[in-house]
């Protein structure tokens, strides 16, 4: 009796503790949601403008400026990006500038090597000096909207956000060239061709030559390449950085109304909050809206009156690695004999109060990288190093300079290869719409190779031969022409040229099969209207399921399935690839096909064999449509293989659910996370931090859902569309169609840090008219 009045008396505190922290929680949470929206009803005086400015929100929060001039406007969208994504665009700066193991420990301290080996904060300064004085005009203008924010609200009882409540960082004043600063980071975040040299490298050395046939035919070979052998020691953070995206649009041709359409939806890790923030502005008679990365001062998708503009990235091959004998005086083996390389420290502090301090070697052409920060290592014995070459040292670069331009044109004639030399990189396709026409381009230039280059910068060579050096970049003239099909521009990272070697832009193209499912949905409908193209961009179909699914089915022996099984079997012969997270279907298909590549790598060259398809994507249709390729890979032409997978991948389902297939749904392992950088792995905040919900779709269908994480046993989409956008020309030609993957806030507490995201996810999008916005919050800026 007296254990039990212990319970009791016990479960008695733990309930009013338990309420107390409750309360605590929602007053907490009421006070959030009480500053955030009080922050958007102020007036704010003393401000750097020279005329009045308006900031009128609308009921998801989204931000029209009302200004009367380009330099307010600039200035009012640096406040508005420090007003809700304060915290984000920080932590962006930060990490171009390699100071995250200072905040957050040694486990970024490779980034923060990689960033600062890279100097991406010294290129940057570099650019900035090499801008028009308009342009330094402008990006002064933003830079004083995020310090007149700041320092605001410098004085606030509480942090300006969360996070620095937690993390207790006090962040410097925002440099005009720190905008370019994030551009450089996400040219460096969007591609991976160096660690794709290094992948290739290994490959060769663990692969036959007739398994290198098998999925390079068409690779060139190297002459006594006289490489160190190279260990794999882990996976990359750089893995899976590089980019994706869809866009496609259609004329007047293709199109119910007569008048053009485009659709463009960026694929970047998802995070909460989302990359992106919409925004529109309007300065005098001209309006843009759609979406901005804070701490980039543009509209990178969307619309002004008479333009609609996406963007995808080609993948362009815009990195080499090569091999550098260095002796004990710093000098290194060129063509010519031996030349002196200019050194250089870093410092890195890290949180736990040591500090990192190592030299940098480079020359004009790039800078020796260690392969350790690849997740590659190599005996510290050996007289070889790495050189990286990269368009993104290139300092010459007036991104800023080309999207004002861009959002000021009136026509897609405008923009032309002249107006696009002011760009080097990240290389992508810019697809255009005016009310009637539509027109696709290569963006970003391209590293001029020799034709007698002994790698064609697939691998590593020796940059002791000359013909491993670039010769600059070609002409923009020699970008890819490329003509539409029916009417229609589309792209989604797909082959855009077939010419060869040194003009192929990249051996590795990133996608074959949404391309496929577009032109599919081009046959099929005909012409497009607004319903059909948010359908096309919705789509869960994967062309490339469909394929590899019968040819699993193909290999399949009927007398190994079951009689419970048989319908299951039945229904997959019929199934069409959709990816619907309600369906049997997609989860059968990817625990099969991942079990079968699983046992076809294993067996040949371990857990790194996944490499060889991002290096090859066509690598596991081929294995399993040709004889040929099946005999250096497989037993019996692989039908061993598939059916040993059918059977564990039967037995798995079984273990994790029970034996009726028809519960074996999508939904079951397969969800979104959007993650929060920095909160997202703190017990109970992350609850509130992060977003995850289950979601159709996989990595191959235009609706992307891309896992980053699969292990054969884990299917954590990371990866899609943090931003959709459509312009319709036939309505109002003002109106924009565009939807956030989280929310316009960065402030978790924010009502506006999630509310996007149940719209998103069910595939509707916000109708957004500048003209006709209904304003439920008013922040003004003011000069005095």
């Amino acid at each position: 009796m007296e254990h039990l009045n212990r319970f009791r008396k016990s479960l008695k505190y733990i309930l009013i503790l338990s309420f107390v922290g409750y309360l605590c929680w929602l007053i907490w949470l009421t006070f959030g949601f009480y500053l955030v929206k009080s922050n958007y009803k102020q007036s704010y005086h003393n401000l750097e403008v020279k005329m009045p400015v308006d900031i009128l929100r609308d009921e998801h929060a989204i931000p029209l400026i009302n200004a009367q001039n380009e330099s307010d406007a600039m200035f009012a969208l640096g406040f508005v990006h420090a007003q809700d994504r304060y915290w984000q665009m920080m932590m962006l700066r930060e990490a171009g500038k390699g100071r995250l193991a200072s905040h957050f420990g040694s486990d970024l301290l490779n980034h923060d090597r990689f960033v600062k080996t890279l100097d991406l904060d010294g290129l940057a300064k570099k650019t900035y000096a090499n801008q028009s004085n308009q342009t330094k005009v402008y990006l002064k203008s933003y830079a004083d909207g995020i310090n007149a924010w700041q320092a605001q609200h410098a004085k606030d009882v509480l942090p300006l956000t969360p996070e620095n409540f937690i993390f207790q960082i006090d962040f410097e004043p925002w440099q005009p060239q720190d905008a370019i600063l994030i551009l450089k980071l996400m040219h460096y975040d969007l591609t991976n061709k160096g660690l794709q040299s290094l992948k290739m490298m290994w490959l060769m050395q663990h692969l036959s030559d007739q398994q290198l046939k098998t999925v390079f035919p068409d690779l060139q070979y190297p002459n006594n390449q006289p490489w160190p052998k190279i260990d794999y020691i882990s996976q990359s953070t750089l893995d899976n950085q590089s980019g994706a995206s869809n866009a496609f649009a259609m004329n007047q041709q293709a199109t119910l109304s007569g008048k053009s359409l485009l659709a463009s939806d960026p694929h970047l890790r998802w995070t909460a909050p989302s990359m992106w923030m919409l925004v529109s502005m309007k300065w005098g008679d001209e309006y843009v809206s759609g979406g901005t990365i804070p701490g980039i001062p543009a509209i990178l998708i969307g619309r002004n009156q008479d333009l609609a503009w996406g963007v995808t990235m080609t993948g362009s091959d815009d990195q080499d690695i090569n091999l550098i004998k260095i002796n004990k005086d710093n000098q290194y083996q060129g063509p010519k004999g031996y030349e002196t390389l200019k050194t250089r420290q870093i410092d890195i502090d890290i949180k736990n109060g040591t500090h990192h301090t190592e030299t940098v070697l480079s020359n004009p052409q790039g800078v020796v990288i260690d392969p350790g920060l690849y997740g590659f290592k190599i005996d510290p014995q050996n007289d070889e190093h790495f050189i990286l070459q990269w368009t993104g040292f290139n300092t010459n670069d007036r991104n800023f300079e080309f999207q004002w331009a861009l959002m000021r044109a009136n026509s897609v004639n405008e923009i032309n290869s002249d107006l696009t030399q002011m760009l080097v990189g990240p290389n992508t396709n810019l697809i255009l719409a005016d009310s009637r026409n539509v027109k696709m381009l290569m963006t970003g230039k391209l590293p001029s190779r020799s034709s007698k280059h002994p790698t064609q910068g697939r691998y590593p060579g020796d940059y002791a031969n000359n013909e491993t050096h670039w010769r600059g970049f070609f002409n923009q003239s020699h970008n890819p022409k490329i003509a539409l099909k029916q009417g229609v521009a589309a792209n989604t990272n797909n082959r855009i040229t077939t010419s060869k070697f040194p003009n192929n832009v990249t051996f590795n193209w990133i996608d074959y099969s949404r391309i496929r499912r577009i032109d599919e949905l081009i046959s099929t409908i005909g012409v497009f209207d607004l319903e059909k193209i948010k359908e096309a961009q919705l789509d869960i179909t994967s062309y490339k399921a469909k394929w590899l699914n019968s040819l699993l089915l193909y290999h399949l022996d009927m007398n190994l399935v079951e009689d419970r099984y048989k319908s299951l079997i039945a229904s997959m012969q019929v199934w069409q690839g959709n990816m619907n997270k309600h369906g049997f279907e997609p989860l059968f298909y990817h625990v099969w096909l991942s079990l079968f590549v699983n046992k076809i790598y294993e067996a040949n060259i371990g857990k790194h064999g996944k490499d060889i398809e991002s290096l090859n994507p066509n690598f596991i249709e081929n294995l399993l449509k040709d004889p040929k390729v099946q005999k250096h890979w497989c037993q019996n032409n692989c039908n061993d293989e598939v059916n040993s997978a059918y059977l564990e991948a039967i037995n798995k389902m079984v273990l994790l659910f029970d034996d009726d297939y028809r519960g074996w749904q999508w939904i079951r392992l397969h969800y979104a996370l959007h993650q929060h950088p920095t909160l997202g792995n703190i017990p109970f905040i992350s609850l509130i931090a992060n977003i995850e919900h289950p979601i159709s779709g996989d990595e191959d269908t235009l609706a992307m859902a891309r896992t980053l994480d699969d292990n054969g046993d884990f299917y954590q989409a990371r990866k899609g569309a943090g931003l959709r956008v459509i312009v319709d020309f036939s309505a109002s030609k003002d109106v924009i169609n565009m939807i956030n993957s989280t929310g316009q806030s960065g402030h978790l507490l924010s009502r506006f840090y999630r509310d996007q995201n149940k719209l998103w996810r069910d595939g509707k999008y916000i109708e957004y008219n500048p003209n006709k916005v209904k304003v439920k919050y008013t922040t003004k800026l003011l000069a005095n």
